[in-house]
C-alpha cells in the first residue's frame, strides 16, 4: 500500500508536462486567451505572483488546447471515415455541401497535424514538400525515447 506521499509523487509523475503547440498561434483566440491568463484576477504586486504568471499562462493554455483543438488525429480518423461514407452513397451526383465542408476540415487538420509533427520531429524536409507524416511520426518516437 502507497502512503499519501508516493501517491501524491505517483500522480505528478503521470501528469503530462506543459508542452506548447506551434499549431495553436494558427487560431484567433489563442492571442486573447495568452492575455486573459497573464492579467489574472489583478496585476502582481510581488516577484512571487509575478513568478506564478507562467505557470496560469501554461495552466490555461493547456486547458484551451484540450478544448479547443482536442485530439487532431482523433478527428482526423473520424472525417476521413465520414468522408468515406459519404462517397458511398450509391445515388450521389457529386460532391454535397457536407461533403465539401469535410473535406475543408480535413485540409485545415492536416495542415495542423503537419505543423505539429514539423515541431515534433526537428526536420526541415517538410519544407521540401516531403509529408510523410508516418515517417516523421517515427522520428518524433525515436527521439522521445532516447531523451527518456
Amino acid at each position: 500500500m502507497l502512503n499519501e506521499l508516493e501517491s501524491n509523487n505517483l500522480r505528478l509523475a503521470l501528469k503530462k508536462p506543459f508542452r506548447y503547440e506551434c499549431m495553436w498561434e494558427q487560431e484567433g483566440s489563442f492571442s486573447t486567451t495568452v492575455e486573459r491568463a497573464w492579467r489574472g484576477d489583478q496585476p502582481a504586486s510581488n516577484v512571487y505572483e509575478l513568478s506564478e504568471k507562467p505557470t496560469n499562462v501554461a495552466a490555461s493554455l493547456k486547458q484551451w488546447g484540450r478544448t479547443t483543438f482536442g485530439s487532431v488525429r482523433g478527428e482526423l480518423r473520424e472525417l476521413r471515415r465520414k468522408l468515406a461514407d459519404l462517397r458511398a452513397v450509391t445515388d450521389r451526383v457529386g460532391p454535397g455541401a457536407e461533403e465539401k465542408q469535410v473535406q475543408d476540415r480535413i485540409v485545415e487538420l492536416c495542415y495542423r497535424e503537419e505543423i505539429m509533427m514539423r515541431q515534433r520531429s526537428r526536420i526541415r524536409w517538410l519544407s521540401e514538400g516531403d509529408s510523410n507524416t508516418q515517417y516523421f511520426q517515427k522520428k518524433a518516437s525515436a527521439r522521445r525515447a532516447k531523451n527518456t
